[in-house]
């Protein structure tokens, strides 16, 4: 019997802006070079670093929401932080290339960069939604913290162009029917977080929903039916799957 691959600890961030019909969600083509997941339409995010631990003091949530912040930044050069004054910096070093390709390659200098700039991350604005677990199948497993936060307009991103390939903020119904055309590859989690978003087109809406129930750890078990792989999931976590 082959021993059960445990799952690498990670958190990714859908960040949003605007409501109802200007409602967006900002996400990344991951380079096709990239061992999981790659060519896929994710939300920014990634491994949680020891560097983002330490920083947190070893608190689990607050780690998982530097490391989605931290992630966000490498890929899009969107930061959530604000500087000593209280103000936001979400685009001030966006177009550093050089830093953020250093956070990438060690995640330590991250926590030095904040303090050499008095900054401190907006965690407070993540709202945690749930906690995918990668089916015990696969041999690369994964436990996801999916976060959601709202910035106050479209910030536009600048691609990394190692781990991201291309960014776009995206109506989730548009990126649905992308991925049904066979434009987008999305993974399920993926696919499943977009009908959830789409389903209230409202930060605040969403919000109230989390709070409204425990985070729930989703770990699926795909089933092969009539020809096809079909996954269930309790509708209390906030999914709808068709």
């Amino acid at each position: 019997m082959s021993q059960e691959t445990l799952p690498i600890p990670s958190a990714t961030l859908m960040l949003v802006h605007g409501s109802q019909d200007d409602f967006e969600v900002l996400m990344v083509e991951r380079n096709v070079e990239i061992e999981f997941a790659g060519g896929a339409f994710v939300f920014p995010g990634g491994k949680i670093a020891e560097a983002d631990k330490e920083l947190a003091q070893n608190g689990e949530v607050i780690s998982a929401k530097i490391a989605a912040i931290r992630e966000t930044f490498e890929e899009t050069g969107i930061l959530l932080a604000i500087n000593s004054l209280g103000e936001p910096i979400f685009e001030n070093h966006k177009a550093d290339m050089e830093l953020r390709l250093e956070i990438e390659k060690n995640p330590a200098r991250f926590t030095d960069f904040l303090a050499e700039q008095n900054y401190t991350l907006l965690t407070e604005n993540l709202t945690t939604y749930a906690i995918w677990v990668t089916p015990k199948q696969y041999k690369r497993r994964f436990a996801t913290w999916f976060f959601i936060a709202q910035v106050p307009q479209k910030f536009e991103p600048i691609i990394d162009g190692k781990e991201a390939v291309s960014a776009q903020w995206l109506r989730p119904q548009q990126a649905l029917d992308d991925n049904k055309n066979g434009n987008k590859i999305m993974m399920f989690p993926t696919i499943c977080n977009l009908k959830m978003l789409d389903k209230y087109r409202d930060f605040v809406q969403i919000k109230i929903a989390a709070g409204s129930r425990e985070t729930p750890i989703i770990d699926p078990i795909p089933q092969f039916i009539d020809g096809k792989w079909e996954i269930e999931i309790d509708p209390k976590y906030g999914y709808e799957i068709e």
